[in-house]
C-alpha cells in the first residue's frame, strides 16, 4: 500500500507507539502496513479508517499487535512458568516469551513485590494481564526520572532500557535542527527537617521462607514455620494455616488447622480444626473405705470444629458454627490396694452457633445459640463477613508485636522527600540506588529542550542525544513523513 503521510508518535511510559497514515487505496481492518523510515522498521495493524472525500484519502489509526497480547489474562499453565519471587529481569523476561516476543533488557535488576499469584484453583493469575503486570514490576521506577525505565516494542523485542544505560547515541547538528525551545527549572526534590525520613521499600511477598531476598534483610514472617515460644506456627503466603502447642513438661499438646476461600490475600476463613490433650499427672492420696472408689482423670482431650458458611457473592458471613467435644478418660481405684477399674470416657458435647443478619445500612443483627438456646444477640455495625485487605493479613503475619517482628527494608534520606516514600521492592541494594538517586538529582537544574530534526538518525529511546556539547535523554518524539520530507518533533531532557 502507498501512503500519502505517516506519523509515528513515542512516548516514554507507553509500551505501543501510535499510527496515523494518510493512504490513496482503501485498506483493511486487521491488516499489516510495514515499511521503514530513516532506517526504522515499522509495522503495525490498521484498527480504524476514515474518507475524506475532498482530499480522496483514507486516514488510518493502528496499532501493534502488542495491544491485543498485553491485555490477554497471564496463562499460569503455558511455559515458561513464572516465578514471583524472583528479580525484575526473570520475571519479564518469561513474560514476553509468553507473547511471542524477544526481551532485550538494559537496566539494574530488582527484587519486585505486590505481584499477584495464582487463585485458590490454581489456575490464573487472577485477572493480572501481561500489561498489568509490567506496570506493576516497573511502574515504581517514575519516582525519580533518572530511573525511567522505558519499556516499548520494536518488531519481534520488548525493550527495557533505564535512563542511563542507552546503547548508543545520536549527535544532532544544529544545521539540521529547527526551532529550537528550552526550558529550565530547578528540581526541588528534599526538604530540610528535624526528623529523620526514610525511603521504605515492601516486605516480599512471596519467597523462599527459608532463605532471604538480601542477607541483611533477615527472615520475614510472610511464608514459613516460626517458633514463638512454646507455639510453633506456619504461615503460607500472609495467612496462618495450622499451629501447634506443646508445654514445656508435654502435658499439653496442641494443633490447629486452618482453611480459607483463597491460597493468597485476602481470603475469607472457612473453616478451623483444633485439639488439645491434656494429660494429668496424679498422686494418689493415702486410700482409705472414706474416699474409696478414688476417681483418677488420665486425660481430658478437647476437639473444636468451627465451619463458616458464606452467602453465595462469597462476601457476606451468614453463619458460623463451632462444634466442641471434650472427652475424658481415667480410671478409679476400688480398693486400697489400688486395683484399678476403668470407668467409660465421658463425652460432653456442645454446639455454638453464631448467625448473622443483614438489617441494611451496614448494621448486622447477631444471635449467639448454644446447644439450640439462645444465648445472647446484639447489633453490629460492617460486615463481620469482610475479606481482610492483603495488607492487614500481611501486617498480622508479622506478629506486630513480637520482638522478632521484620519490618520493611528502609534507607535513610537527606530530608523529606518531595515524591513517593514507599517503593514496591523488597532488596536494600534497590533502596540504596533511589536514595543516591534522588539525593544527587536534588537542587540540579532540569533542561528540557524541544525541537524539529531533519537529521538523518531515527531518535529512538535506546540512544541518548547529543546536542550542543550535552548529553540528554529521549522523552518524546513525532516523526512525520510527507512526500516531499521526513522530519522529527524532539523533546529530549538533561540535568546539571
Amino acid at each position: 500500500m502507498t501512503l500519502a503521510s505517516l506519523n509515528i508518535a513515542l512516548q516514554t511510559k507507553t509500551i505501543s507507539d501510535t499510527f496515523h497514515a494518510d493512504a490513496f487505496d482503501a485498506p483493511t481492518i486487521g491488516s499489516t502496513i510495514s515499511g521503514t523510515v530513516l532506517g526504522f522498521s515499522y509495522g503495525f495493524t490498521v484498527d480504524t479508517y476514515s474518507y475524506n472525500e475532498e482530499t480522496k484519502k483514507y486516514n488510518i489509526t493502528g496499532t501493534y499487535d502488542i495491544n491485543n497480547k498485553m491485555n490477554l489474562d497471564i496463562d499460569g499453565t503455558a511455559s515458561p512458568s513464572i516465578d514471583f519471587t524472583d528479580g525484575a529481569e526473570s520475571i519479564t523476561s518469561k513474560t514476553v516469551s509468553k507473547i511471542g516476543k524477544s526481551a532485550v533488557q538494559h537496566f539494574d535488576d530488582f527484587y519486585p513485590t505486590g505481584l499477584l499469584t495464582k487463585n485458590s484453583l490454581g489456575n490464573c493469575y487472577c485477572n493480572l494481564t501481561y500489561m498489568s503486570l509490567l506496570q506493576k514490576v516497573f511502574g515504581w521506577t517514575g519516582i525519580i526520572p533518572t530511573t525511567l525505565v522505558n519499556v516499548y516494542e520494536r518488531g519481534s523485542n520488548i525493550y527495557m532500557v533505564q535512563r542511563g544505560k542507552e546503547t548508543g547515541t545520536v549527535t544532532i547538528l544544529d544545521a539540521d535542527c529547527k526551532y529550537p525551545s528550552i526550558k529550565r527549572k530547578k528540581m526541588n526534590l528534599l526538604y530540610d527537617s528535624n526528623l529523620n525520613y526514610y525511603l521504605t521499600g515492601d516486605l516480599p511477598d512471596n519467597f523462599n521462607p527459608n532463605t532471604s531476598v538480601d542477607p541483611d534483610e533477615g527472615q520475614t514472617l510472610i511464608s514459613g514455620v516460626f517458633v514463638v515460644g512454646e507455639n510453633t506456627q506456619t504461615f503460607s503466603y500472609g495467612l496462618l494455616t495450622s499451629e501447634a502447642f506443646a508445654s514445656t513438661d508435654n502435658t499439653k499438646i496442641g494443633t490447629t488447622t486452618y482453611t480459607y476461600n483463597a491460597i493468597v490475600p485476602p481470603a475469607n476463613l472457612t473453616g478451623k480444626a483444633a485439639s488439645l490433650v491434656e494429660t494429668k499427672v496424679n498422686t494418689p492420696p493415702t486410700l482409705t473405705t472414706a474416699n474409696i472408689p478414688y476417681r483418677v482423670v488420665t486425660s481430658v482431650t478437647n476437639e473444636s470444629t468451627l465451619v463458616n458458611v458464606f452467602a453465595t457473592n462469597g462476601r457476606d458471613l451468614i453463619k458460623s458454627t463451632e462444634t466442641i467435644i471434650t472427652t475424658t478418660k481415667g480410671f478409679n481405684y476400688v480398693d486400697t490396694n489400688f486395683s484399678e477399674q476403668a470407668f467409660a470416657d465421658e463425652v460432653v458435647t456442645v454446639v455454638n452457633e453464631t448467625i448473622y443478619s443483614d438489617m441494611g445500612q451496614g448494621h448486622w443483627g447477631v444471635a449467639v445459640y448454644r446447644d439450640g438456646v439462645l444465648m445472647n444477640s446484639q447489633i453490629v455495625t460492617g460486615n463481620p463477613g469482610a475479606k481482610a485487605s492483603p495488607w492487614s493479613i500481611k501486617d498480622a503475619s508479622t506478629y506486630a508485636g513480637h520482638a522478632n517482628k521484620v519490618g520493611p527494608n528502609k534507607v535513610r534520606l537527606s530530608g523529606r522527600f518531595s515524591g513517593s516514600m514507599n517503593i514496591n521492592v523488597s532488596d536494600s541494594t534497590t533502596l540504596t540506588r533511589i536514595v543516591n538517586a534522588i539525593e544527587s538529582l536534588d537542587g540540579k537544574t532540569e533542561e528540557r529542550v524541544s525541537l524539529v530534526y531533519l537529521g538523518p538518525s531515527f531518535c529512538d529511546f535506546i540512544n541518548k542525544i547529543s546536542w550542543r556539547g550535552n548529553v540528554y535523554y529521549l522523552e518524546s518524539n513525532n516523526v512525520q513523513q510527507l512526500p516531499e520530507k521526513t522530519y522529527q518533533q524532539l523533546e529530549f531532557v538533561r540535568w546539571y
